[in-house]
């Protein structure tokens, strides 16, 4: 009888035993479910992965994100980015204003993946106030500054990531940035060599590598500093509109 007793008692304990680990492993189930759906960092990763998808970059380099679902920002420091540098380089120099750059699908309307490349004046820099995607349109918004000035920069890349049909682009007094596109549809901008002969006023006379006799221009947007220290028959380079007699920038060719 007491075998019998002995028996049931281990047989209880042992049924004990494997009801309370089950039930154990059900509240530590049911505690990590709870703990999966309450976390406050879960909830903070989802706001971030949206924040990123919306905002991805950093403003460390221009003042304002880097990318975002509309467009990014060429840095034109990354070696990767050398040959964009190289083709605005080799469009214009000392000439402030914007080229578009990219497929137009037809006049005045273009493809994503076109950029806008900005260029500072001489001697200045230019920092982005905002870019903003509205209607079809790019608006962006600029400030002249010194160069060095932090977040600044002479040259820009923006490219687009939606398709425009319409861009704002000025400073942040109001005043607009010359579109140089359609200045060089207005009056045919060549980058040319030749020899410096004087100043006088707002006029320059130069004898273009074309030619042997002297021309008279008028200058628009050149400024003073790129003039200092020219000597008459020094070696320049210059931009001119061919249809209006027009010197935009100049800069003396080191030998």
């Amino acid at each position: 009888m007491k075998k019998v007793i002995s028996l049931l008692l281990v047989l209880l304990l042992v049924l004990t035993m494997v009801t309370g680990c089950g039930q154990s492993e059900k509240k530590l189930e049911t505690s990590g479910e709870k703990t999966i759906e309450t976390t406050p960092d879960v909830k903070t990763n989802k706001t971030d992965s949206k924040t990123a998808k919306d905002n991805s970059g950093d403003t460390e380099l221009f003042g304002v994100p880097m990318k975002t679902e509309d467009y990014f920002i060429q840095d034109l420091s990354d070696p990767n980015n050398q040959y964009t540098l190289k083709c605005m380089t080799e469009k214009i120099f000392g000439m402030d204003g914007y080229i578009i750059s990219g497929e137009e699908v037809k006049e005045g309307e273009y493809k994503e993946g076109t950029s806008f490349l900005v260029y500072a004046k001489d001697g200045k820099a230019l920092t982005i106030e905002d870019i903003t995607y509205l209607d079809e349109t790019y608006l962006i918004s600029l400030k002249e500054v010194e160069k060095g000035t932090p977040q600044s920069h002479e040259k820009l890349s923006i490219v687009t990531k939606k398709p425009f049909k319409d861009q704002t682009i000025k400073y942040e007094d109001g005043t607009m940035v010359r579109n140089i596109n359609l200045l060089a549809e207005e009056v045919g901008i060549e980058r040319i060599e030749g020899e410096f002969q004087r100043v006088e006023g707002d006029k320059i006379e130069i004898i273009s590598m074309y030619s042997t006799l002297a021309k008279v221009y008028a200058m628009d947007g050149v400024t003073p500093e790129s003039l200092e220290g020219l000597q008459k028959d020094d070696t320049i380079e210059y931009m001119r509109g061919l249809r209006n007699d027009t010197v935009y920038a100049i800069r003396k060719i080191e030998e």
